[in-house]
């Protein structure tokens, strides 16, 4: 289910509060998942003012927070007859994901295990695994976020919590 402008606007206010910056992107259409701004997730802000006038102007946009600030994310995805999350329980086996703080469900079937921010963590894609991970120079789209593509539509939607251990 699609979230009121005012639910989005909250989050977004507060990750910044929580020190995550946070940028606008397109909800829908062929754009869905980009950014909103010239400069993409270099434009990302903690300011209550410009997040304001964000909203403001796009009020249905989805939550894009630059990674390799507050959070590195491990992208699982489940999309072009690539399923990442058979390789979730081998990572698990090697301690690989020990250190997971959040999961988020994607609106594709994936999810989004989210890690402290580490120094030095970029970007690297692996289509034919299903698995990207998302460090300095990318960004994730955070819940409440909601988006239609021309392939799917959904929400983000937060999972929880995981006391930096997969155990649960």
């Amino acid at each position: 289910m699609r979230p009121e402008p005012k639910e989005l606007y909250r989050a977004a206010i507060e990750l910044a509060e929580s020190g995550q910056p946070v940028f606008p992107c397109w909800s829908a259409g062929e754009e869905a998942k980009r950014p909103l701004t010239r400069s993409g997730f270099k434009n990302a802000s903690t300011d209550r003012d410009v997040i304001r006038r964000w909203w403001k102007t796009h009020g249905s946009a989805a939550i894009g927070i630059p990674t390799g600030v507050a959070w590195d994310v491990l992208d699982v995805d489940t999309k072009n007859e690539v399923d990442g999350r058979v390789h979730l329980n081998r990572l698990k086996e090697l301690g690989l994901l020990d250190g997971c703080k959040k999961v988020v469900h994607t609106p594709s079937g994936g999810w989004h295990l989210y890690f402290l921010a580490t120094p030095g963590v970029t970007n690297k894609t692996s289509s034919s695994l299903g698995l990207d991970v998302r460090g300095a120079g990318g960004y994730v789209l955070a819940p409440p976020s909601y988006i239609e593509t021309p392939h799917y539509a959904g929400g983000y939607e937060a999972i929880g919590d995981t006391e930096g251990s997969t155990d649960e």
